[in-house]
């Protein structure tokens, strides 16, 4: 259905959270979005924001697929 209504749903959440899996490339906020729990980001986002800074989630409004953050 988002696909047809091509309809999407931006979220603003805190970051409450950071972990970093260097060996695994793999950089981590956690939200405190009821959507989305935590997202995969840059190295660069990872090292630029801070633990109760604001990052946007974006989804699918319908089927609450991600689409992305900023």
């Amino acid at each position: 259905m988002d696909l047809r209504d091509r309809t999407k749903t931006v979220e603003t959440n805190k970051i409450t959270r950071k972990v970093a899996h260097p060996s695994g490339n793999g950089y981590y906020f956690y939200t405190n979005s009821k959507t989305k729990l935590s997202i995969e980001v840059s190295q660069e986002d990872f090292h630029a924001y801070n633990e109760g800074d604001e990052v946007s989630i974006e989804f699918a409004t319908n089927s609450r697929h991600y689409l992305g953050y900023f």
